[in-house]
């Protein structure tokens, strides 16, 4: 019976060490994504199809929205992220959503990346907008962005 006893024992002894050791990974994990409480946005968009080219607001109708500040402790799919970026639009700040892979672009200025027609919206009461926001994913070649300029 000791030995059945002490055996129990070591169980529940590294059991408890386990569940310390999966409760550490959550919390790591919830710390890491302290500000990323992922906003659920829905795309609203015409009917009639879009302007994106194929971007993530032609592909998806509901994405996930983050600050940019987030954006660097960002761990996950990045498959149906937006950022959320404040621009500065004709003298007054403007909240735009870009998506999480084309942010570098967009900043950058390597791609032109810009408004395809789509904005996202939600009834959320984390989202601080009284309007929808515009969502900037239309990428296309400086060649071709000049062409429809001249």
């Amino acid at each position: 019976m000791d030995a059945k006893f002490a055996f129990i024992k070591t169980l529940i002894h590294f059991a408890k060490k386990i569940e310390i050791f999966i409760l550490r990974a959550i919390l790591v994990c919830i710390l890491r994504n302290r500000g990323n409480i992922m906003l659920l946005v829905y795309v609203l968009k015409d009917n009639l199809g879009d302007c994106s080219n194929n971007g993530i607001s032609a592909r998806y109708d509901r994405l996930q929205m983050i600050s940019e500040s987030e954006m660097l402790d960002f761990v996950g799919n990045t498959e149906n992220v937006v950022v959320r970026i404040d621009r500065l639009l004709f003298g007054k700040i403007m909240p735009v959503l870009v998506p999480f892979e084309l942010y570098r672009d967009y900043k950058t200025h390597r791609l032109p990346v810009m408004f395809g027609g789509n904005f996202a919206y939600t009834s959320d009461s984390r989202f601080n907008w009284d309007y929808p926001l515009p969502i900037h994913d239309r990428v296309e070649s400086w060649e071709e962005y000049e062409s429809y300029r001249n």
